[in-house]
């Protein structure tokens, strides 16, 4: 297991209830509010009248024996949900992303005959979703929000007015006609965009591999490493082997001591490490200078997969799977997943979650070297530091003290046995990808029962896919060089100087900041960093590794370990340097761009400047809303919940005044609000608390880009907003969409489109939104810091 910096720099690769008007207007609500029958007659008939024109209340209401259509009395949701059915008339089959990501598997025993007919035309269309197995809660009265989320369901299914649903009705044909290649959960705009990235590379690994190299040059190293991940046969013929010395190295400890011994070499021989690791990184109080992160036991995946009993038994299954692919006794292995699974549901129920590790103000937790070595009690810490490579600090940083706080409680005698086994299952999970194709077959089917990925990446996809990740520089040197234009970085640049230009604008007028604080804004702003494209300098870290393909008797596995080895050199030699600031922290190729706090710079990688988001040829109004709104959203970063807490040096330090920062946080509670609770498909829901500091970017890089396009020559707000829904165009499996719903710090891609152009006068202006289309939201709730 390599360490990564991804929590370090996480920041890359973040309600009134008017029913006369719309339902989408609706938010999440504390306390439901109950609609009577003449409210959502009302409601419904506004929701359905330009689908299914001429539509009355007499067409939707009907009576009870005595005639009376009782309008005051509360609606129970069968009486609710048939008056949708009529008003809405003849619905369309689900097709693509709408067929993905609806429910059709639910039957209920609680609906009367009288309203049978019309809730199983909603439920034929995917509408109809209860998180109660067999029980619709028909006799249950309805609320504003369940209302709204079925008429909003129906919007989407139509996708043909975007006053209603504005990202459903621009994306409409892709949507229905969406596919999720082989091998993946989910697609779209930014997925494509890589994919065709891959095919690019995919073309010039196989022109190398074609020729007759130096050996030890750049283009020798990018064949053999290519062909040594294609060369299945000689993966599967080696099986096991490449790694069965170290999986035996870890059983044969006899003691404690001898398992970290363990740890330690396997970690100087391969590069890989499972217990105990170090990592030089800027500081972020002092982010001119390095200091040490320390980690120890980690969770395999995310705190949700621990905490469903069907994924909980995936896990297992997993673990137990490549226990005995690596050797074991089936019984054994399956005993031993599940102990190795109790451990780490132990490590995640005391780790953040997930907007946490966001979190400057928790993720910063010095320990001095007394302090370390009180909490490993049975360990000898100096020494895992001085095996590793390092020189003893004086102190070192933990990002997340409760998990190393639970990891060290299983460093003692008594725990040996599972720690080997933990270790044994770490290693393989690791480095099985680059064994035999059972290991990469077993990921596969895993991935298949959680995410709903279906089918499998070929050969060729997955072997292009490795060098992207293990030899970035030299592949991007290359990249650049056929695929990237310098035209674009010109025009990026320009793009960004006129962003911060209007930033500045827009903070010295700000009516709730202080003159002091904006002084700190603005030179934040002045000193921000600008990188664009690629490097002014390749990296040189593999320069003098050795490459070698399985017909010059080289391995996947052993080029692997060359890399991680290399990179471990590489960072065990910044110790006690200077923080290089001309680092790049994303591969060019990447379709990506990121703020970094510690560096005040914002980055955009040359694969995200192609279309849609950036084209030579695409008007001035629908690169703003692409590309520029990118630009904008990375510069707003710098002034979001996060990176609001860092000065212009990159250093964590409040810049802020007292009340400055009181209204900022209030304004960022109100965006909170905004995004909670809303629905991304039938039973899944946006997190506002964890989307809170990217939903504030969007925010911010949408107001920018609009400022701009408003001093041009007749902008075309049209276009810009199109442009932006188009950019966010997605599909998922259900089970991706969920996951993703508790672990991405980005709102969903509708939400991301759907909930923030609608704080935009512009939008309304542009498309004539008025109170009656379900895009409205009044200006009163509206949400906006920047």
């Amino acid at each position: 297991m390599k360490f990564t910096k991804c929590k370090v720099l996480a920041w890359l690769v973040m309600i009134t209830f008017i029913i006369s008007v719309s339902p989408a207007m609706v938010g999440a609500e504390d306390t439901p509010v109950y609609l009577t029958r003449g409210q959502v007659a009302k409601t419904v008939l506004n929701a359905a009248d330009d689908y299914n024109p001429g539509i009355s209340e007499k067409d939707i209401m009907q009576g009870f024996g005595d005639g009376y259509l009782r309008k005051e009395k509360l609606a129970t949701k069968a009486q609710a949900l048939s008056m949708i059915s009529r008003a809405f008339g003849k619905l369309p089959s689900p097709q693509g992303n709408s067929l993905r990501m609806s429910v059709f598997d639910q039957y209920y025993n609680d609906v009367s005959v009288w309203a049978g007919e019309a809730i199983d035309k909603l439920q034929k269309a995917g509408i109809l979703y209860s998180s109660v197995g067999g029980e619709l809660g028909a006799n249950e009265n309805i609320s504003a929000v369940e209302l709204d989320n079925i008429i909003k369901r129906i919007w989407a299914l139509e996708g043909s007015n975007l006053k209603d649903d504005f990202y459903a009705t621009v994306n409409k044909e892709w949507l229905d006609s969406s596919t999720i290649p082989a091998g993946e959960a989910g697609n779209g705009t930014l997925a494509i965009m890589g994919q065709e990235r891959d095919q690019r590379i995919s073309d010039i690994l196989d022109t190398l591999v074609q020729g007759e190299w130096t050996p030890g040059s750049k283009e020798q190293k990018l064949a053999d490493f290519y062909q040594s991940v294609l060369d299945m046969d000689n993966r599967n013929k080696q099986g096991i082997e490449p790694v069965k010395k170290y999986l035996q190295a870890y059983e044969d400890a006899k003691s404690l001591e001898q398992l970290i011994q363990t740890d330690i070499n396997i970690n100087r021989a391969t590069g890989y490490w499972q217990f105990l690791n170090y990592c030089v990184y800027a500081d972020p109080k002092d982010s001119s200078k390095n200091i040490m992160y320390h980690q120890a036991l980690t969770p395999t995946w995310e705190k949700d997969m621990y905490t469903s009993s069907d994924k909980q038994k995936a896990c297992i299954k997993f673990i137990a799977g490549l226990l005995t692919l690596s050797g074991e006794n089936e019984a054994i292995a399956q005993t031993e997943a599940e102990k190795i699974f109790t451990l780490e549901k132990e490590l995640s129920a005391n780790s953040l979650d997930p907007e946490e590790y966001y979190d400057s103000e928790k993720t910063y937790n010095i320990y001095t070297m007394d302090q370390l070595d009180s909490l490993y009690s049975n360990v000898d810490i100096k020494k895992t530091i001085t095996g590793a490579g390092y020189s003893l600090p004086d102190k070192v940083l933990v990002m997340d003290k409760g998990l190393l706080l639970k990891s060290a409680q299983y460093f003692n005698p008594e725990q040996l046995k599972l720690l080997k086994s933990y270790a044994k299952y770490k290693f393989i999970y690791a480095a099985g990808p680059t064994l035999a194709n059972d290991f990469t077959k077993a990921v596969q089917d895993f991935e298949a029962e959680v995410y709903g990925s279906e089918g499998i990446r070929t050969n060729k996809q997955m072997a292009a896919i490795a060098v992207q990740n293990y030899l970035p520089a030299y592949l991007g040197g290359i990249y650049v060089e056929k695929y990237f234009s310098e035209q674009a970085k010109r025009d990026v640049k320009t793009m960004v100087a006129n962003f911060i230009a209007v930033y500045k604008q827009k903070i010295n007028n700000l009516d709730w900041m202080s003159k002091e604080t904006k002084q700190r804004a603005l030179k934040k702003l002045d000193t921000m960093n600008v990188k664009i494209g690629y490097p002014d300098k390749w990296p040189a870290i593999l320069d003098n590794i050795t490459v070698k393909s399985y017909t010059k008797e080289g391995s996947y596995f052993d080029n692997v370990c060359q890399v991680n080895l290399a990179n471990m050199k590489d960072n065990i030699a910044q110790q006690g340097q200077p923080v290089d600031k001309s680092t790049w922290e994303m591969n060019v190729y990447e379709v990506n761009a990121y703020y970094n706090p510690q560096n005040n710079e914002i980055v955009f990688a040359a694969g995200m400047l192609q279309d849609p988001f950036y084209s030579y040829n695409a008007s001035p109004a629908a690169n703003l809303g692409g590309i520029g709104v990118a630009i904008a959203h990375e510069i707003s970063h710098a002034f979001d919940t996060n990176g609001s807490k860092y000065d212009e040096k990159g250093n964590l330090s409040n810049w802020w005044t007292e009340e400055d920062y009181r209204q900022f946080m209030e304004k960022a509670g109100r965006v909170e609000k905004f995004y909670d609770g809303l629905e991304i498909a039938a039973g899944i829901e946006n997190d506002g608390e964890l989307t809170l500091f990217e939903n504030v970017a969007d925010l911010g890089g949408i107001s920018c880009a609009l400022q701009v396009l408003s001093e041009s020559i007749n902008p075309d707000y049209q276009a810009f907003f199109k442009s932006y829904a188009v950019i966010w165009a997605q599909t998922y499996s259900r089970e991706k969409a969920e996951n993703l719903s508790k672990n991405d710090v980005h709102s969903n891609r509708k939400i991301r489109t759907n909930r923030n152009i609608v704080n935009f006068e512009e939008f309304y202006k542009a498309f004539d939104i008025t109170p009656k289309d379900g895009m409205y939201v009044p200006p009163a709730e509206r949400v906006g810091i920047w």
